[in-house]
């Protein structure tokens, strides 16, 4: 017991003394290991850099393709924001685009409801423009054709407005010498176009002479003017003349004119005096009255051929039955006499000018009679006008 104390004693002892002597030993270690650690910190260091040069190396093919997938990913994302916003602004454009539409729809929706007097507007302009039916006439007309029902027909229009009576107007007659104002629209028609000298001549050797009415026949001049020719059509209602203006200008040509005037139950079928044919030639009240509509208002060709053709008229030799019922101012008019037929249709040129026609087929006697009265009741209202 007592030694093992004295030898522990003497190993406190030896130890003690070997911490106090090798105090400096100590503090000498503790120096060395301080740079010790520091040597081996930046040996470490260096190491770790070369095993990482060593491992880029080996895997140098890996970090490449690494590399290449960030920057394709890099690439893929750029191009999915860059297609995001181009579908944003798509989206906006197409909203944009949208409203414009919808306001362009409501501007129109509101043009036409600003507008919807305005067409009733002009209809209203219109209805009262067009031409009106003369209602006063209308009844006196009527009570004079009844007795005939529809072998008379009569047209009579205002000149000045085109207001009109009408009994039976669009039925076709057998004209008679009233398709004579069928030819004479188609020789202004010529004459105006340049196709057609009016002062160029026919001999009578080329003409062949036909019988009924007209002058030719008994003159038998050399030659005749193509405006001698108009005018004996129309003031003597030569028949002569008539065929060889037909002649030269062509039946065909006059039936193509009229229809553009807007004479719809009119056709020339065949010359004057041809009686031995099947074929007639047709016209009708409305028809008559139209061309004399626009021969009175410089319409049916140049105001300068149709004051011709009016001068024509006005020279008419046969004035039986209508022209003696006017009084209210010159009768410038076209007769015509087939048969049982008796036709007659002018431009009154009164103070107030006015067109009337009357296509009978009721004898020539009655037929006078009753144009005549119809023309008294026409010139008695036209004549209160003004």
């Amino acid at each position: 017991m007592t030694e093992t104390q004295n030898q522990a004693t003497s190993s406190s002892v030896d130890t003690g003394a070997s911490v106090g002597a090798g105090g400096t030993s100590a503090g000498a270690g503790v120096g060395t290991g301080v740079d010790a650690s520091a040597n081996t910190g930046t040996s470490t260091g260096a190491n770790d850099l070369a095993q990482l040069k060593t491992w880029c190396t080996t895997h140098k093919h890996v970090l490449a393709v690494t590399v290449l997938a960030i920057v394709l990913l890099v690439l893929v994302l750029a191009y999915v924001f860059s297609c995001n916003a181009e579908q944003s602004a798509k989206s906006v454009k197409t909203a944009s685009d949208s409203a414009s539409q919808v306001q362009i729809v409501q501007d129109r929706i509101a043009e036409s409801a600003d507008s919807t007097d305005t067409p009733k507007a002009n209809v209203n302009s219109a209805e009262q423009s067009a031409p009106q039916e003369i209602k006063e006439l209308q009844l006196q007309i009527e009570e004079l054709t009844q007795p005939y029902g529809s072998s008379v027909s009569v047209c009579i229009i205002d000149a000045s407005n085109g207001n009109y009576c009408q009994v039976n107007s669009d039925k076709a007659f057998v004209s008679a010498s009233m398709i004579k104002l069928a030819v004479l629209c188609e020789y202004m028609h010529a004459v105006d176009n340049g196709q057609l000298n009016p002062a160029d001549r026919v001999t009578l050797k080329n003409m062949k002479v036909v019988g009924g009415t007209g002058l030719i026949q008994t003159e038998r001049h050399t030659s005749y003017t193509y405006d001698e020719l108009c005018r004996y059509m129309i003031m003597y209602s030569d028949n002569t003349a008539t065929n060889a203006l037909i002649n030269k200008l062509g039946q065909d040509s006059v039936n193509e004119l009229v229809q553009t005037l807007g004479c719809k139950n009119t056709s020339l079928n065949r010359q004057l005096m041809a009686l031995n044919t099947n074929t007639e030639n047709w016209i009708s009240a409305r028809d008559a009255a139209t061309i004399l509509y626009k021969i009175k208002n410089g319409t049916a060709s140049s105001s300068t051929i149709c004051a011709k053709a009016l001068e024509y008229l006005s020279k008419q030799t046969d004035n039986e039955g209508m022209a003696e019922g006017i009084s209210s101012g010159a009768f410038a008019h076209k007769t015509g006499s087939l048969r049982s037929m008796r036709h007659d249709g002018g431009i009154v040129l009164g103070r107030h000018p006015y067109v009337i026609v009357a296509l009978c087929d009721i004898g020539a006697g009655n037929a006078n009679r009753l144009m005549k009265e119809i023309a008294q009741k026409a010139d008695a209202y036209f004549s209160q006008l003004d």
